[in-house]
């Protein structure tokens, strides 16, 4: 029986560790502008993850959510009309016929992406 709380202990620390490290990340302090072949995987309808050459972002949107990356396989982001550019807010993210507003843009590594890609299979 300790055995069992000692491997429930472990789990519960892994599953902390990893919960901190995916919310320790950098904001996005300005704007970029993305790259058309660019990776984006959903996390939920939470978080949008892009892999953009070397760099990877994590976007929030407004209210907490965005429904409309629901039922989507794409999307598109623009601000001010200007596609493919990136601002940690004024952003927009467009799925079919909705949109979401962004308000912010984490810095995010190859590892915290790779989380998000499997989580959203």
């Amino acid at each position: 029986m300790q055995h069992h709380f000692r491997i429930l202990a472990v789990a519960l620390a892994l599953c902390a560790a990893s919960t901190q490290a995916m919310a320790a990340s950098d904001p996005l302090a300005d704007c970029v502008d993305l790259a058309a072949n660019r990776q984006a995987v959903r996390s939920g309808t939470q978080f949008l993850a892009i892999k953009d050459g070397e760099n990877y972002y994590r976007v929030g949107f407004s209210g907490g959510d965005c429904p409309a990356l629901a039922m989507t396989a794409s999307v598109r982001i623009t601000t001010d009309g200007t596609a493919n550019r990136l601002c940690p807010q004024k952003s927009q993210v467009q799925a079919h016929r909705d949109s979401c507003s962004v308000t912010k843009v984490d810095l995010i590594d190859a590892d915290d992406f790779a989380r998000y890609k499997r989580s959203s299979r």
